[in-house]
């Protein structure tokens, strides 16, 4: 009942959103009477507990929420398995230090070797804490001092089984969208960026340039890099269904030119909730859906709406007429990743491209995206925009160099089959 009350009150204070709560609770539990019902199956076989796998749920946590979840779950389930094998002490030492090494190895996991490399670290620290328990107390040299570091290799190897084999079913149970599952949905050969690259190229190639601006600008404050890049790569993918409303799929005619500004604005803006519903329909992770809805917010359509008060002169046009749908950015990386688009796209226009003129050009996107109370619902602050903007602009610069242009070779004057003569003019 005191580890229920603690696990409450622990999980609401370091979540901000109540979801994400009542998600980590769920998870820290399931895990939690997971690897109870295993010491007690364990219990009957061998009774010192030092094969019980505790290490194992702390890393899986450490993946799938945050390492602050984790090391709770490092602290209380050693504890726990402690009293089902009558309080030895010798294991409870071993089962805390082999979690909080566990648990604090995981920084970034982008390849399966991460989790092995985690899994092996806290086997090391598990043998270094049982050979200096016993060094304290018993001989190093008697046979269940050996027998116990046996086990605790045992334990290392089944934790290095259990969390990959366990990972992908509670990502699904849950929910939880993981980077080693963003770097499946990075693969450029999927059927969705296939489809993107084969109908409508020139959006493709936006967005592999703005998945990799999103992604230096994330790394820059400390954000998820690669979840912006991942997004950046379908963040257009709604235009696949009307591409020739979008200037950059046009070739030469231009359908704008037949409708009214107000149903311009509205077929532009439909490309993000119909890039939304297609997301769903191919089973898209939640963080990639976000990025689709958000990398707009709900900033206004300006071209369309001065020119539909260009034409109006009653005054009787509705701004939100010309706005998207919406929501603005939630997460740091989503507001990113409309500063990028905002910029990628809108670079193109400047005539002969300057730093000079390059930096006014993003600080302009940024500070109008922030006048309009975009950045409203993340957490980004004005010192992280100010990174972001000087990232952005080093990148942009970057990939508008131009190249120096070779001195093509003058044409030989003479001819091969012409022989000439000794003491004659050539």
């Amino acid at each position: 009942v005191l580890a229920l009350g603690v696990l409450v009150r622990y999980t609401r204070a370091i979540n901000g959103k109540p979801e994400d709560a009542a998600r980590n609770l769920s998870l820290l539990l399931m895990i939690m009477v997971g690897t109870l019902a295993l010491g007690r199956a364990a219990c009957y076989f061998e009774p010192s507990g030092f094969v019980v796998p505790v290490a194992a749920g702390p890393i899986l946590l450490a993946i799938l929420t945050n390492v602050r979840v984790a090391t709770l779950a490092a602290m209380l389930i050693p504890a726990l398995v402690s009293v089902q094998f009558d309080y030895n002490w010798r294991l409870l030492v071993v089962g805390w230090a082999m979690s909080l090494a566990g648990a604090l190895s995981i920084v970034k996991v982008r390849r399966r070797s991460d989790i092995t490399a985690a899994a092996l670290k806290a086997t090391g620290v598990g043998l270094v804490t049982i050979l200096a328990a016993t060094l304290a107390t018993d001989s190093l040299f008697d046979d269940l001092a050996r027998y116990r570091v046996l086990l605790v290799v045992l334990n290392g190897c089944a934790c290095l089984f259990m969390v990959p084999g366990l990972l992908s079913p509670l990502e699904r149970l849950f929910g939880i969208t993981t980077d080693i599952q963003l770097l499946e949905y990075s693969d450029l050969n999927n059927e969705v960026l296939s489809r993107l690259a084969i109908e409508i190229p020139a959006t493709y190639a936006h967005s592999l340039i703005m998945g990799q601006l999103a992604e230096a600008a994330c790394e820059a404050i400390g954000a998820n890099g690669l979840l912006a890049r991942v997004c950046a790569y379908y963040h257009d993918i709604g235009k696949m269904r009307r591409p020739e409303y979008f200037s950059e799929n046009q070739s030469g005619v231009n359908i704008h030119d037949t409708l009214s500004p107000r149903l311009s604005a509205r077929a532009i803006a439909s490309h993000v909730t119909e890039g939304a519903v297609l997301a769903r329909e191919h089973h898209l992770p939640k963080p990639i859906i976000d990025g689709i809805l958000e990398h707009h917010g709900t900033s206004l359509i300006s071209f369309f709406y001065q020119q539909a008060l260009a034409q109006n002169k009653h005054g009787d046009v509705r701004n939100e007429d010309y706005r998207y749908p919406g929501p603005k950015p939630q997460t740091r990386e989503t507001a990113i990743l409309m500063i990028c688009d905002g910029v990628e796209s809108g670079v193109r226009s400047i005539k002969h491209p300057n730093e000079e003129r390059v930096r006014e050009f993003v600080d302009r996107i940024i500070t109008s995206r922030a006048a309009d109370r975009q950045f409203d619902e993340c957490n980004l602050t004005l010192k992280e925009l100010d990174k972001v903007k000087e990232v952005v602009t080093r990148f942009v610069l970057t990939t508008m160099h131009r190249r120096i242009a070779y001195p093509e070779k003058a044409p030989e004057s003479q001819i091969a089959n012409v022989i000439p003569l000794a003491g004659s003019k050539e």
